[in-house]
């Protein structure tokens, strides 16, 4: 979990979301960014992990914006594993 995290910036998800993508076979069930704001690009990175790691059924995004918001039902469109994500 990374919530409230301040150290955190937005590039945080495009590195966190790298690492779940060269890893997909690493079985991570949940993420939390409670909080945490990862910006647009973080946040598609992190939906694109959720993507290619089948393993990863919940998400919590924290603080993402309207563009955040249309990226997401992009990208998560044909997702069939991914069963809950918060705001």
């Amino acid at each position: 979990m990374l919530a409230k995290n301040k150290g955190l910036n937005n590039k945080a998800g495009i590195h966190i979301g790298d690492a779940l993508l060269a890893n997909p076979d690493h079985p991570i069930e949940k993420i939390s960014f409670k909080n945490v704001y990862l910006g647009d690009d973080g946040v598609l990175r992190i939906l694109e992990a959720c993507n290619g790691n089948k393993h990863i059924k919940k998400v919590h995004l924290g603080v993402i914006s309207n563009e955040g918001m249309k990226l997401m039902s992009k990208v998560l469109m044909h997702n069939t594993t991914l069963k809950k994500i918060k705001f």
